[in-house]
């Protein structure tokens, strides 16, 4: 259904659709290694002030 709607925004002059599919991609891709780089960080920085 994605496609489609790309595909039929591709036809008019000036459609932004398939930018806005790509940056929407790119965000639900980024979210997950950004959560798990926060907990690896948080984790890392209280293991070494347990350490001192």
């Amino acid at each position: 259904m994605c496609k489609t709607a790309v595909e039929s925004n591709l036809n008019n002059e000036g459609a932004t659709a398939g930018l806005g599919l790509n940056d929407g991609i790119l965000y639900l891709l980024a979210a997950p290694y950004l959560l798990i780089g926060g907990v690896i960080f948080f984790w890392i920085r209280n293991r070494k002030k347990q350490m001192a």
